[in-house]
């Protein structure tokens, strides 16, 4: 019986010891199968739009949703905004940039001569323009570049938005810094002088040169107008003793010239309720001007300070 025993085990033991491994192993394939296709079932999900929207935002929320729009501009000011508008844009051209509080987000929109600044507010569920809610970013670009809507005011003024502003534009021009003038600049006769040396290598008389003022600066400021009250960008030229501005930088024709030999005080102003604005008084009318910066506002106040024979004192 034993015999026999160990012949059956022989046998049938070790097919069935075989036939229980390769089991095993088909099962533990079939496990691994089912792991790797986990993934790609779950890629194969369809989530609506607006909630991988917010799935994207929720994964990084480091990134402004409103990048996707190739008109955001992230790190625009207001001040900016109205320059690039003004000089490089047509009627109907518009960007988004963050607003000055930093949690909502401004329309900036070129008129016909000016620009105005529209809000776009972040809600919980989407973003509201107007009297219109938005679910998402996608909703918001194919209103305004596809749609293309009309927008106004209370005063009656229409605009057709037809122009995005791209941020990707060349704006370097935009962001020229204020130079000021320490060389002396030759005069048309040593122009032709210095050229001369350049291709013979004499001259027979030293190259005639005039001097040029030190304390000159030129910028964008926003000034206030005298009859409707609104803040609008212009141009300002600081030569001398004399204070220019034009409607832009390209403008051949000045918009007045303001002696400031004649101002009678020039200072910090808080009165209107604007960041680095300066006030420059005369006997017959006083201008408010704004700054982009604190910076720039003591570079402008110090040499406009400088035009005065008369001390003025800041605020």
């Amino acid at each position: 019986a034993r015999s026999l025993s160990k012949f059956l085990f022989r046998c049938f033991g070790g097919t069935f010891l075989l036939t229980t491994v390769y089991k095993r192993e088909e099962q533990m394939a079939s496990k691994d199968v089912m792991l790797q296709s986990i993934p790609n079932r779950i890629n194969s999900l369809e989530i609506p739009s607006a909630s991988r929207e917010s799935a994207d935002e929720m994964t990084n929320p480091s990134v402004d949703p409103m990048m996707e729009l190739e008109w955001f501009h992230p790190h625009l000011t207001r001040h900016a905004a109205d320059c690039m508008l003004i000089d490089n844009a047509p009627e109907g051209s518009y960007l988004l940039r963050p607003a000055e509080d930093n949690e909502q987000y401004a329309l900036s929109v070129k008129m016909s001569a000016s620009v105005q600044h529209v809000r776009v507010q972040r809600a919980k569920d989407g973003y509201k323009f107007g009297q219109t809610m938005f679910n998402s970013v996608r909703e918001v670009k194919k209103h305004f570049e596809v749609e293309k809507p009309v927008i106004g005011g209370e005063s009656g003024v229409t605009v057709h938005l037809r122009f995005p502003y791209s941020r990707h534009c060349d704006e370097e021009h935009m962001y020229l810094d204020i130079v000021t003038h320490t060389v002396q600049r030759l005069t048309d006769r040593g122009a032709a002088q210095y050229a001369s040396i350049r291709r013979n290598g004499t001259t027979e008389e030293p190259a005639q040169c005039v001097s040029f003022p030190v304390a000159s600066r030129e910028g964008y400021l926003t000034k206030i107008g005298k009859l409707r009250k609104s803040w609008k960008v212009r141009w300002f030229v600081l030569r001398n003793e004399y204070l220019t501005y034009y409607k832009t930088r390209q403008a051949t024709a000045p918009v007045r010239k303001l002696n400031l030999k004649e101002a009678t005080n020039i200072k910090v102003d808080h009165t209107k309720g604007k960041q680095n604005c300066i006030s420059v008084a005369f006997p017959w009318r006083t201008f408010y001007f704004i700054a982009d910066t604190p910076e720039d506002c003591d570079q402008w106040l110090s040499l406009l300070m400088s035009k005065t024979q008369k001390p003025a004192n800041q605020a």
